[in-house]
């Protein structure tokens, strides 16, 4: 940001949404840091989501009817509650797209500052920011890795223990596929 980079231009990924620097914790502190409480911001809370106007938010599922699919990233514009039948809208900005999501579409979306890798394929951002730990297990590997590093166009940090790397980028995406389907038929058909 002192560097002249704006929200968007900055994304944070993440291999796994629990633990201490899941994607969950790391949306709640940079969110924090980002766009933090206050008097004159509408905020509205949706499970364990608290969500405030000027928030990052990462559309999770397509929805072609409003032209908003997923992976999209847009902003928080309102917060507008009907009184008459208490009802609430988030009004979610997409690059001029405006999406309102109500009730039976808030599982639609959630916080976007920090995303999965997963989430991130196909995007690039200017600044990616990669959290690196060995907290993230199993899931931090070379092709993982590799996926991340790739999504940004002009810095990339990455962040926590040179060993975790080290490791991560020595496994390989090896998953052993059992294939027995057709063992198994020619068993019951003969």
């Amino acid at each position: 940001l002192e560097n002249g980079y704006e929200q968007k231009d900055l994304q944070v990924l993440a291999p796994m949404y629990d633990g201490s620097i899941g994607i969950y914790a790391l949306n709640d502190l940079l969110q924090d840091i980002f766009n933090p409480k206050s008097l004159d911001k509408k905020e509205h809370q949706i499970g364990r989501f608290t969500y405030r106007v000027g928030d990052k938010i990462l559309q999770l599922k397509n929805q072609p009817d409003d032209d908003v699919y997923n992976g999209d990233i847009g902003i928080l514009i309102d917060i507008e509650k009907e009184d008459k039948k208490s009802k609430t809208y988030l009004v979610v900005d997409f690059d001029g797209v405006i999406v309102k999501y109500d009730s039976n579409t808030f599982t639609n979306i959630t916080l976007g500052y920090c995303i999965s890798v997963h989430k991130s394929q196909g995007s690039e951002y200017n600044v990616v920011i990669m959290p690196v730990s060995h907290e993230y297990g199993i899931m931090l590997r070379r092709k993982l890795i590799y996926t991340g590093i790739t999504r940004s166009k002009k810095y990339l940090y990455l962040l926590g223990n040179v060993n975790a790397l080290a490791r991560g980028v020595t496994l390989e995406d090896t998953i052993e596929k059992n294939f027995t389907l057709r063992e198994r038929m020619e068993k019951l058909l003969y």
